[in-house]
């Protein structure tokens, strides 16, 4: 291992040293984990930090290239090799960082799967809710198709558990009911995914799983495979996405993003990933999301 670029990676605040090359922070769009900036030629970046301590950014709206460590973001703007590199990392040593640069972001904490499916192992699979059916209107037609079944669970409170999965299992789980919603303490955002059946030939994206129940609701493709990001996805959920779409390599891709900036940006990167020739951009035409643009048809109905 080499131990000064090791240092580099973690020691060097990224967001601090993108502001130097001219990036603005978006702070009404950053969270405490992530942050999004943006260069006056159009380029558009988000900036997190791994549990090892590492920052890392990815480049929106590009096809994976332009992503990785500090070091790689040098290399990209400046154009330099490793050695250069060296050389001018070293003036960005802790305490030459601008003091109000940007607020340390929160490292997530490791993931802890054994926490992670003890919890999970109590919850029971759907049966029925008035959350889902009487507030969201999601019919129970969809919500015990076969597309679905398996895949929405409840807890005792009656609150609709929502499980991520990585490539190595059960990583995490979403809470969601009239309260709120929580993500599962010491899990880790991945992709929540309805079933893959045989003979499908799309993938719809949503940024939740409510909005990929709606959007099959409005309408219906029995071989519409459907995965959701649950917000905006960060480094290693764009590598899963990757992988969900090179498994069905002839599948046509569908876009439903949120009806907004946020959801145009992520559908321009699903854009560069898989070629015009396979995306299709699908946007609610009246509301935010495919959830709201589902009660607001049943609305004009009665």
């Amino acid at each position: 291992m080499d131990r000064e670029l090791e240092t580099f990676k973690t020691a060097v605040n990224l967001v601090a040293y993108a502001q130097s090359q001219g990036y603005q922070l978006n702070r009404r769009r950053s969270t405490q984990i992530s942050a999004v900036l943006s260069h006056s030629d159009g380029h558009k970046i988000v900036v997190s930090r791994f549990p090892d301590g590492h920052w890392v950014y990815f480049t929106v709206g590009d096809d994976g290239r332009d992503s990785g460590s500090i070091i790689d973001f040098v290399k990209n703007r400046l154009n330099l090799n490793l050695g250069q590199v060296r050389k001018h990392l070293r003036d960005w040593a802790p305490g030459s960082i601008p003091i109000n640069a940007m607020p340390e972001l929160k490292i997530p904490k490791p993931l802890d799967r054994e926490r992670i499916q003890k919890v999970f192992s109590e919850f029971r699979p759907f049966s029925q809710s008035r959350y889902l059916q009487i507030e969201r209107k999601i019919d129970d037609t969809i919500l015990l198709d076969k597309r679905f079944r398996g895949t929405i669970f409840e807890n005792a409170a009656g609150e609709i558990i929502f499980a991520h999965h990585d490539e190595s299992g059960l990583c995490g789980f979403e809470r969601k009911g009239p309260a709120g919603a929580w993500f599962s303490a010491g899990g880790a955002r991945a992709l929540w995914s309805a079933n893959v059946l045989p003979g499908d030939d799309t993938i719809v994206i949503t940024e939740s799983p409510i909005d990929a129940l709606s959007h099959y609701q409005l309408f219906p493709n029995p071989a519409a495979q459907f995965v959701a990001t649950c917000g905006a996805p960060g480094p290693e959920q764009w590598k899963q996405l990757l992988r969900t779409i090179d498994r069905l390599p002839n599948s046509r891709v569908v876009a439903a993003f949120d009806a907004d900036e946020t959801g145009d940006n992520l559908a321009d990167k699903v854009r560069v990933i898989v070629g015009d020739s396979r995306f299709r951009r699908a946007r609610p035409p009246q509301f935010k999301d495919w959830n709201e643009e589902l009660i607001g048809e049943g609305r004009a109905k009665k």
